[in-house]
Parts: structure tokens; C-alpha cells; sequence
């Protein structure tokens, strides 16, 4: 995976998105999805006053939020929540749960058919095209103020190859709009590697039960040691000798949670915290969450990247990129790819 440090632009103050009604599982997920890479607790009690919900929000549910590790602000909106709630009707079943704790066998047997999902994730995707749809949000020094200010977006095709990997569509043929500051990368593949492949030495943890787009997941939390990480932060332009630049790249380790399907062990999403970060690096916290939803390409469906959202701060600056795939289709005859020089060196693991 690999981020880019941004230059300040100009833009516009507005909500990062509009949110209306909800039900108590989707309010859950937007407030650990926002927790997962945001964690300024003010911005996110914001994003929950403009909620209505459609089903009734329990104690419990706030009470286990609380332990996920929202602020007190959050709490304070989740509690007032509670009481606009009180005479809706209760969800059909808990949105997020301890209980039932899975026995140590049941555990291992889930964390190993993830590892396996993993291992042979690339080579069950076919040739495909997808559109990719890219919104940046900034918070810059100048005008602290507790909210996301747009940025700019734009569109482009991306394409992966089982042979060559990921990449833009070739720009004189597919219309390829570069934008300057994307900061992630590594959604095919790469962030599952990062956390599942054996040179990571990854631990895991239990945590709970969660409902992601009403399927029940189970919830580990991870941590890969820098020693064996190939987790990168990026860029730093640095002169070198013959006057040209060039990326300056951190290493470091990262932790984060992941979210298992407990019947398949397919990995529905991914979410990476920063770890170790030192005066040496400009960046002072980063991180990703990565969504994979059921797509059809052709007659087939797949699990594949749907959404990602990538967060870093520098300062008191800060950085929000959030990509949505959609479109998804095979090759055709015509498309020209662009994939560089990974035919003739092997792709740096992201």
C-alpha cells in the first residue's frame, strides 16, 4: 500500500455525505467505519445528529460502540439517538454482539479459511475493467473547524490483469484522467496480502459479531509487527545527487481489524491502522478501510473492492480520499492497458 503526502489546494467546506435515514445496523456500521480511519470524536458526533433512524436503538448496542472506542461527543449523540428511537421497532437481530463467544477451535477454523480465501483470492479473478470514482475531502491548518472541506474528484478506468496485475487504462485509448494526490493503493489483493500472508507474522485477536450489509460477520482485530511488514507510507519528494527527485517511502507496521464471512472465510472488509511512526516521518497517523461487495462480471459474481476510504494526517492536516469501483466488465478487444514495466519487474508489495 503506498500514500501520498498532499500539498494544500483550495476548496469548499461541505458534509462529507448526506445521511437520512438509517437502520440501527447501518447506523453501526457508518459509526465504525468513521471510527476506523477518523478519530476525531466532534466530526463524528456531527455526522450522527443528521440521522433518522427506522428501527429502535438499544443500550446495549451504545454500551458495546462505547467499548469499540467511540468519544464522549459520539456517545452523547448516540444517547439522543436512544430516546428519538424509543417507540420504533426493534431490529431482527443485534447489529453488533459479543455473545455467542466462539469456541477457540471454531476461531482458528475461521482465521484459517481467511488465510486460505487470501492465498488464493487474485487467481479466481477473471481479466475486468471497472470504473473508479475518486472524491477527496481535506481539513487543512488554516481552518480547523471540525469538518471535511471537498476537495476535488474525478473519474477514471482501472483494470486488472491475473498475469499483470492492477492498473489505469491506457491514457491515449481509455481516456485516463490523472489526478495529483491519490494516496492509496493496493485494493486488489494487496491489503489482503498485508494482513494474511505468512511473511507478515500477523496476530490475531477476537473482538465480535457484526452485521455488514445484513450478513453476519465475524470480527478479529490483527497486528503485523514492523520488523516483517511490507506496509509503506509514501511520499516525500527528496533530492538526489544528480539533482533529479525522487519518493522518500516509510516502512512500518500496522494493525487494524478485518471482517470474516464465518460460513466461507471470505474477507468482507479490511480496515489498516499505522503503526510506529516516528519524528522520522512526516505523516503522524494513517489509515484504510476496504469493502468488498458481490459484483457480476459476465455471467459470474465475485467478491471484489466496492469502496475504500484512506485517511492521513500531517499536523493538523489532513487528508480523506474516498474511491467507489462500479462498472465492472471484462476485457474487450479494443481496451489498451497500460501496465508499465510490471512485465519486467516484479510488482513492490503494497
Amino acid at each position: 500500500m503506498k500514500r501520498a503526502w498532499l500539498a494544500i489546494g483550495i476548496c469548499v467546506a461541505i458534509p462529507l455525505f448526506a445521511r437520512t435515514s438509517l437502520t440501527v445496523s447501518g447506523l453501526v456500521d457508518m459509526v465504525t467505519s468513521d471510527l476506523a480511519i477518523d478519530r476525531n470524536d466532534e466530526r463524528i458526533a456531527k455526522s450522527i445528529q443528521s440521522v433518522q433512524l427506522t428501527e429502535r436503538l438499544m443500550p446495549e448496542t451504545v454500551l458495546l460502540l462505547v467499548e469499540v472506542g467511540v468519544g464522549p461527543d459520539t456517545a452523547r449523540a448516540l444517547g439522543a439517538l436512544l430516546t428519538q428511537s424509543a417507540r420504533l421497532p426493534l431490529p431482527a437481530e443485534p447489529p453488533i454482539s459479543i455473545t455467542p463467544l466462539p469456541s477457540d477451535d471454531a476461531k482458528s477454523k475461521m482465521l484459517n479459511a481467511a488465510r486460505l480465501y487470501a492465498q488464493e483470492y487474485l487467481t479466481h479473478l477473471p481479466n475486468f475493467v471497472a470504473t473508479k470514482a475518486l472524491h477527496k475531502y481535506r481539513n487543512y491548518k488554516e481552518v480547523v473547524d471540525g469538518q471535511w472541506h471537498k476537495a476535488g474528484q474525478y473519474t477514471t478506468e482501472a483494470a486488472h490483469s491475473s498475469t499483470r496485475g492492477h492498473a489505469p487504462i491506457s491514457p491515449d485509448r481509455g481516456g485516463k484522467h490523472r489526478a495529483d494526490g491519490e494516496i492509496s493503493e493496493g485494493e486488489f489483493g494487496g491489503m489482503m496480502a498485508a494482513v494474511f500472508e505468512p511473511h507478515s507474522a500477523s496476530s490475531f485477536t477476537w473482538d465480535r459479531w457484526q452485521l455488514v450489509n445484513g450478513t453476519r460477520m465475524a470480527v478479529f482485530n490483527y497486528r503485523a509487527p514492523q520488523e516483517y511488514s511490507h506496509f509503506t507510507l509514501c511520499c516525500r519528494k527528496v533530492a538526489q545527487p544528480d539533482g533529479s527527485k525522487a519518493d522518500e517511502v516509510f516502512p512500518i507496521g500496522h494493525r487494524g481489524t478485518v471482517f470474516i464471512d464465518p460460513q466461507t472465510g471470505a474477507v468482507r472488509r479490511i480496515v489498516i491502522y499505522a503503526t510506529g511512526l516516528t519524528g522520522d516521518s512526516p505523516i503522524s497517523a494513517a489509515g484504510d478501510v476496504l469493502d468488498y461487495g458481490e459484483v457480476h462480471i459476465g455471467n459470474e459474481r465475485y467478491l471484489l473492492p466496492v469502496r475504500s476510504i484512506a485517511y492521513i494526517r500531517v499536523g493538523q492536516f489532513e487528508t480523506r480520499d474516498d474511491v467507489e469501483y462500479r462498472d465492472f466488465h471484462k476485457f474487450s478487444t479494443e481496451t489498451a492497458i497500460d501496465f508499465g514495466d510490471s512485465a519486467e519487474k516484479p510488482r513492490p508489495k503494497n
